[in-house]
This record gives structure tokens, C-alpha cells and sequence, in this order.
């Protein structure tokens, strides 16, 4: 017998360590652990951050409550590219004169849409939503851009996920293995007091947090650290050439003329600002990501802009203690979002109107 229990630990050592050393498996048992009661899992309803960094301070419930649309029109067929931003929050009903929404998520080859065609009897609309973060990184390239919805019935056998790319993504000395192994061996709600207590004596005692979060001078806001610190795209105060916004702005164009070419009767962009970028834009020298591609001439290129009404009221529109924007943030989007498809109906019910 206690052969066999040492046997059965040893394999679930391995499998907790082969997984923990695997950015698929982690991520997707972190979501499968989310979408299933039967897992009192530590984040479900908690900010995401507070997740990675356990202060007791920042122990506050995350709750989404926006208000659906009421409209006396659907003629529209809806696509959103989005991210987590809106991807488990909005359906159709939160927006104005949609029949039908189809959401895809950005780098979840399994959400990717390949069609023959759009609605004849509708009018198709795309919205495509990125966070400030991915922004740099996704409009670098024309061909990321339009991957999400393809007009073509090949089958795309890269959305399988195959045993070798498991393989291929594990990795004997991951630079994440300990935060992984204490997402899935610990991120439990019985476990929050013990989590609490460790974060909070490692912070005032050595002052040492997770390496993925910043806390603000004033303790009241937890940042994502790749957003504001280290050379990379994520960062709201890493350089931007000219050069670079230049090429963006062209992938944008070539993208909106790409689903206009394929049927949409509208495109729109919208860029989520890094949380940092609007609450303390001052912790270094803002790359002015946003309000570049605000200024852009809205007769080519479409923008839902909350960047310029988010900076009025800083600290409105953003949860304290996760990546993403509150429930205040989200309906504004939504309000912005549904005034400009009011817009679009009235342009075009009034183009037909003096047609005849």
C-alpha cells in the first residue's frame, strides 16, 4: 500500500511539474478551473492581480454590472476581435441594433472564423478591440491583423493542438515555474488567509512583491509590470519611433480595406489604454500610443476612443487590484461603442432614404 501511494504521489508530483512548466496546460486549467464550480478556485471574483500578489488590502470582489440596450432596429451582424477585456463580459444585447455577435478572441486560434460570406440581409459591422498593451505587437504585422476571420473554407490545422506543441512548450527551467506551481497547487480560497499572510509580511518586511506587479507610491492602485517597466512593446513608456507608428497606422488602413474589400459595410478600432498609461501616466515618459492613433483621420481610419474621456477621471474606470478596467470602464466602452452604431444606422437608413 504505501508503495502505491508513494507511486501515485511521485505521478502527481510529475504531472503538477510538467504542467506548471507549461504555459498551454497552465493557462487552460486556469480557465477550466474557473468555469467549473466544483473548483472554489482563490481569483474567481477577485482582481487578477491580487491573484499574483495576495495583499490583504486589495482583497476586493470584481463584479461586472452593465446595463443591456433597448432598440427598435437589429440590422446588424456584429463581429468583435477582442480580448479579455470584453470577451466574457458583453453579449448582444449590450449593444445597439445587433441581431446576431460573434466573438473572437485574439490568439485563441480555436475561436478563429472561416467563412464563405457575410449577412445579405444585414448590415456587417467589425469592431476590433486591443488592449494598449498588445497593440505594437498585433498592428505590426497586416497579416495578424486579419487573422482572426478569413473569407475561405480550408480547414486550419494549426488550431489543433497537437501533443508535440505540448512538447514543444514545456521547458525543464521556466522562468514562471514557481508563480505556475502556486497558481495550481494553491490558488484555492481556503488558501487566501496563508497567501495574505506571506505577501504581506514579504512586503513589509523585505519589500518584495511578485515580480509582474508594481504598487503604486500611494498603496491604493496594483500595476501590471510589463506595462510600465522593461523593454518591451507592453510598456506604456518604452519608445515609439516615428517609423514604427507610421507602419502601424498602414497596417490599420490595410486592414480596415481588407474587410471593406470582403463585404463589411464598417470597421472600427478600439484601444484599451494600460491601466498605468491613464491613472499614473507620470511614472515615466508616456510613448503617446493613444493619443497618436486618436489624432488619426477618422475618414480612414475609425476609432472608439476612451483613452481622451478615461484621463478626465483617472481612477474611475479601472479596477485597483486587476489588469482590466471596472464596471464604470466597461459601460463607458459600451456607451461610446453603441453611439457611433446609432451613428452608422442613421448614415446609412438616411443614404437610402435619398437614394429614392
Amino acid at each position: 500500500m504505501k508503495k502505491i501511494s508513494a507511486l501515485l504521489l511521485i505521478l502527481f508530483s510529475g504531472i503538477i511539474y510538467f504542467g506548471s512548466n507549461n504555459a498551454r496546460f497552465t493557462e487552460w486549467f486556469t480557465e477550466y478551473r474557473t468555469d467549473h464550480t466544483s473548483f472554489i478556485v482563490a481569483h474567481r471574483g477577485l482582481g487578477d492581480l491580487y491573484n499574483m500578489c495576495p495583499l490583504k488590502e486589495f482583497n476586493n470582489p470584481l463584479i461586472y454590472k452593465i446595463n443591456k440596450v433597448k432598440s427598435d432596429t437589429k440590422e446588424i451582424q456584429l463581429y468583435l476581435f477582442c480580448d479579455s477585456y470584453l470577451v466574457s463580459h458583453v453579449e448582444k444585447e449590450h449593444f445597439y441594433g445587433v441581431d446576431s455577435l460573434v466573438k473572437i478572441k485574439w490568439w485563441d486560434n480555436n475561436s478563429y472564423q472561416k467563412i464563405d460570406g457575410l449577412r445579405n440581409d444585414k448590415k456587417n459591422v467589425l469592431i476590433i478591440e486591443l488592449s494598449e498593451r498588445s497593440v505594437r505587437d498585433a498592428c505590426h504585422d497586416f497579416k495578424t491583423m486579419i487573422a482572426p476571420l478569413s473569407f475561405d473554407l480550408i480547414t486550419n490545422t494549426s488550431t489543433q493542438i497537437s501533443s508535440k506543441k505540448l512538447t514543444e512548450e514545456f521547458k525543464f527551467f521556466n522562468e514562471n515555474i514557481n508563480s505556475n506551481l502556486e497558481l495550481n497547487i494553491f490558488s484555492y480560497k481556503f488558501f487566501n488567509r496563508v497567501r495574505e499572510m506571506k505577501a504581506g509580511l514579504n512586503y513589509s518586511l523585505f519589500n518584495r512583491l511578485n515580480p509582474n506587479v508594481y504598487l503604486d507610491s500611494e498603496k491604493h492602485f496594483l500595476f501590471y509590470s510589463p506595462t510600465l517597466q522593461g523593454n518591451s512593446n507592453s510598456n506604456s513608456f518604452f519608445y515609439m519611433s516615428k517609423e514604427e507608428f507610421e507602419n502601424i497606422s498602414s497596417v490599420l488602413q490595410k486592414t480596415k480595406e481588407h474587410f471593406f474589400v470582403n463585404g463589411f459595410d464598417e470597421v472600427y478600432f478600439s484601444f484599451i489604454p494600460n491601466p498605468v498609461s491613464v491613472v499614473h501616466p507620470k511614472l515615466g515618459e508616456y510613448n503617446q500610443l493613444l493619443p497618436l492613433l486618436s489624432s488619426l483621420d477618422s475618414s480612414i481610419i475609425k476609432t472608439i476612443d476612451v483613452y481622451s474621456i478615461f484621463k478626465r477621471n483617472p481612477k474611475m474606470y479601472y479596477a485597483n487590484n486587476d489588469t482590466h478596467w471596472n464596471s464604470s470602464g466597461l459601460q463607458k466602452w459600451l456607451d461610446e461603442t453603441n453611439q457611433q452604431l446609432i451613428n452608422f444606422l442613421s448614415s446609412k437608413n438616411s443614404k437610402s432614404i435619398s437614394r429614392k
